[in-house]
């Protein structure tokens, strides 16, 4: 409300002295959007390994073992296959497979030739171990018939399976997901506590309460003192006009 003083009106353009401006507050960065994603990325971490387990660790060490001769169908992957044959045997000699003794037929898909293996390959199943005698590769996918017959008329133990490391290579993306929740951890981590500092460092603005220079109350919206009419500090910053 204008003040009339003698017959001049006054315009204030400053603030009362001792009065704060509030200042506009600004929202404190969130934090919940990297803890979001840690805890995505805590899940990812041990779902790919489980899973890369699971799909290839695992099947080196069970395998289901047939004696010869013997038809065997599978669906196969591309890679490298060994035909395993069991080396211990009550008989005093037992022969080992040679390439002859294997047949490869595609239902579906693409082989290579049935060849000795230039390096040998041991593993185990029910007790027993055994050991490559022979190796095809599988160049498309499919379904594939392996006929294995005994070796000089001798049945053997044998099982079909890929090489130790078309295994182990086989499924590699489950561990590329296990690296990709490794680094979003670290990413959220990071962002987690640079988010945190900044929170820290924001501090609400100064502010009192309502009042008039004479020291009278007033209300939030008061910007004149209703008992003296002297400005209101601590209320919005507005301009003071005075009659």
């Amino acid at each position: 409300m204008p003040i009339v003083q003698g017959s001049a009106f006054v315009t204030a353009t400053a603030p009362f002295p001792g009065s704060v401006t509030p200042a506009v507050a600004k929202r404190p960065p969130r934090l919940w959007p990297w803890v979001l994603i840690m805890v995505l990325g805590l899940a990812l971490i041990p779902a790919g390994t489980v899973v890369y387990v699971s799909k290839t660790v695992a099947p080196l060490f069970s395998h289901a073992t047939s004696e010869t001769p013997v038809t065997l169908t599978a669906r196969l992957s591309s890679g490298t296959y060994y035909v395993y044959q069991a080396t211990s045997s009550a008989q005093s000699f037992v022969p080992g497979l040679q390439p002859v003794d294997v047949t490869v037929r595609p239902t579906s898909g693409l082989a290579g030739g049935v060849v000795t293996p230039s390096t040998s390959q041991t593993l185990g199943a029910n007790g027993t171990l055994y050991e490559s005698q022979v190796s095809f590769d599988v160049v498309r996918s499919g379904t594939f018939s392996i006929r294995v017959r005994s070796p000089e008329g001798v049945p053997v133990s044998v099982f079909v399976a890929p090489s130790i490391a078309s295994t182990l290579t086989r499924n590699l993306g489950w561990l590329g997901l296990s690296g990709a929740g490794a680094l979003l951890l670290v990413v959220g981590l990071i962002l987690l506590i640079v988010r945190g500092v900044q929170r820290s460092r924001r501090r609400p603005p100064p502010t009192f309460a309502p009042r008039c220079a004479n020291g009278h109350p007033a209300g939030p919206q008061d910007r004149f003192c209703h008992v003296c009419g002297a400005p209101v500090y601590g209320a919005p910053a507005a301009a003071v006009t005075r009659q």
